[in-house]
């Protein structure tokens, strides 16, 4: 069955865009109106209003715009954040590590075509042809998180990771499709240490960060000064305190992934000097440029945009527009914002358009609602979908608008007779408000129109022309986990895993003896023992502590596990839970929480 991942971690690729609106003189270069003093008030009003905290970088044409902090670094103190504080960068790291590894390529010690049975010994069959460009492009099947790693600061070994790693099952076959992954950016890591002989940091830092730019480095690097980096707040804690001069040297769960601490000018600096030849040379600063996920403009230019971030209070967030030379770059460390969406996307309009976003242009236009014709090709997928659901030719609809493979996954008739449930039940539906918005995924809350009730509905796409349908999920907006709608399966009992997870949801919420008692009478020995016993798994779990609200969104269900998305009761934070039990006596084999 086909199913969705959330992409919520460190680091989701931003599908929203905020276009240019500009004028080209007669040299052909091109120059932006831009909104500089609404967006210093749109900022200095959040800071003020909501106790916002974090940077704003904006640089155009070479010339620094605005490069201020905002709120404070450190609350107990009184330390404020400034233009040099630095900040936990989290999924911006892959940009370094793609640059680390046409670093090698340039070097003469790596190829893009080369597969990974030519790089390590004793890779698993499945994976041998797997190259180093399907890594970088996020086309290898490997999965999202390295398997096994409880969060960004579990430790595990190099070899330990590799071994989960590649020993998973693939998500697909290599090649054949695009997924965010998180541990395909951590064998990258293992093959820049395994061609360079160095360690992966030490790379990074010998040549891929120019000596003259604002100050880089990693989580408990020597040269951090307490005062001079920022701590995160409002999420998770790690530490004594929740700074990444405390934190540990990352660990192969994040490695090549997340790690990375600089401050927003310094990643504006360090692209910079990547487009100006000081870190690669133009052949190679050229396929740097080629391989980057970019945005199309309805100008016909390209927009780098990109999103990172952790559990642990930090986002950051870039906009590069280069034919236009306009840069902002956003680093927060408060867990009240998510940064893409509540700040990054307000700001970017605020400059360019010199207006913020509204409530309702974040919602999908229905059909009636648009009448010019003006819909993405998502929104009029989604239109015509919902159309379909309410009266249509259901057989037609499928056969003409999902990928082949979607078929071939549950069979025409399968799509048909789920399709025909959902029109009996709700009678269609309406939609209330998007959800989220990226590449080759929509998910928008809708209204049904027999039942009044309220439901997510996701919908993955096939990111090129003609965008058909290639994943469904429908799940209630709230509720608990049983009251569930996804295609392929649906039931009226419990399953273990579902009474699995539900035990535990409920021992999240006990005392310190009680939820020990939890984990010894229900985690598998093999798992206890991979992370330090009982006393290990509680030190984990502790950050949970108070446990999660009553409402959760289900993700993934299969027979052996289950994925869903809860808020946590001390800050309402949305986190993914994931959890596996074994076939065998029900045991907790693998838990994973993270944003």
């Amino acid at each position: 069955m086909k199913t969705f991942k959330v992409l919520l971690m460190a680091g989701v690729y931003c599908a929203f865009l905020i276009s240019v609106s500009c004028a080209q003189n007669k040299s052909g270069s091109v120059n932006l109106d831009l909104h500089i003093d609404k967006a210093k008030q749109f900022l200095d009003g959040l800071e003020k209003e909501k106790d916002f905290s974090g940077q704003a970088y904006i640089s155009y044409k070479g010339k620094t715009l605005l490069n201020k902090g905002y709120g404070y670094a450190d609350r107990e103190n009184q330390i404020s954040n400034n233009k040099n504080t630095a900040f936990d960068i989290g999924s911006l790291t892959k940009l370094y590590t793609k640059a680390a590894i046409i670093k090698l390529i340039e070097q003469g010690k790596l190829t893009l075509d080369e597969s990974l049975d030519n790089i390590f010994k004793s890779v698993p069959t499945d994976k041998t042809k797997i190259t180093v460009q399907q890594l970088l492009e996020m086309s290898s099947g490997l999965p999202e998180y390295v398997p096994g790693a409880h969060g960004d600061f579990d430790r595990i070994s190099k070899e330990n990771a590799r071994t989960a790693i590649l020993n998973h099952k693939l998500n697909f076959e290599p090649g054949t499709a695009n997924e965010y992954s998180n541990s395909g950016y951590t064998v990258l890591a293992m093959i820049i240490e395994e061609r360079s002989k160095l360690s992966y940091q030490d790379f990074i830092m010998k040549y891929i960060v120019p000596k003259d730019i604002s100050i880089h480095g990693f989580y408990s690097d020597d040269h951090w000064e307490e005062n001079k980096v920022a701590i995160g707040y409002d999420m998770l804690s790690h530490g004594k305190r929740n700074s990444p001069v405390y934190w540990p040297e990352p660990e192969w769960g994040i490695m090549g992934a997340g790690g990375l601490v600089t401050s927003a000018e310094g990643v504006s600096q360090w692209l910079e000097a990547i487009k100006g030849g000081k870190v690669l040379d133009k052949k190679h600063t050229a396929l740097f440029d080629q391989l980057q996920l970019k945005n199309p403009t309805p100008r016909g230019t390209t927009a780098l945009i990109r999103a990172g971030g952790s559990s642990y209070g930090f986002t950051s967030s870039i906009a590069d527009y280069p034919i236009e030379q306009l840069a902002v770059v956003v680093s927060s460390n408060t867990g009240k914002f998510n940064v893409p969406e509540e700040v990054f996307r307000n700001l970017l309009s605020w400059l360019i358009r010199g207006e913020g976003l509204e409530q309702d242009n974040n919602s999908v236009r229905t059909q009636s609602q648009n009448s010019g014709g003006n819909a993405s090709p998502k929104e009029a997928k989604l239109n015509e979908f919902l159309e379909v659901i309410s009266e249509g030719n259901l057989t037609s609809y499928v056969k003409n608008n999902f990928s082949e493979s979607f078929i071939s996954d549950h069979g025409l008739e399968g799509h048909v007779e789920f399709l025909k449930t959902i029109r009996e039940r709700e009678g269609g539906f309406e939609v209330l408000e998007t959800l989220e918005n990226r590449m080759g995924f929509l998910k928008v809350l809708v209204g049904s129109k027999k039942t009044n009730e309220n439901y997510a509905l996701e919908i993955e796409f096939v990111t090129s022309p003609p965008f058909k349908i290639d994943g469904i999920g429908l799940s209630p907006f709230g509720g608990d986990v049983i009251n569930k709608v996804v295609e392929g399966n649906s039931s009226e009992g419990f399953s273990p895993v579902e009474n699995k997870l539900m035990e535990f949801l409920q021992a999240l919420s006990g005392n310190e003896s009680e939820l020990k008692k939890y984990i010894s009478d229900n985690f598998e020995r093999g798992f206890l023992e991979r992370h330090e016993g009982v006393d290990g798994h509680y030190n984990f779990l502790k950050n949970f502590s108070g446990g999660f609200n009553d409402d959760v969104e289900l993700v993934d269900l299969d027979d052996n596990s289950i994925t869903i998305n809860s808020k946590l009761k001390k800050n309402n934070q949305v986190l993914k839970i994931t959890l596996k039990i074994s076939d065998v006596d029900n045991k907790i084999t693998s838990l994973g929480i993270s944003d």
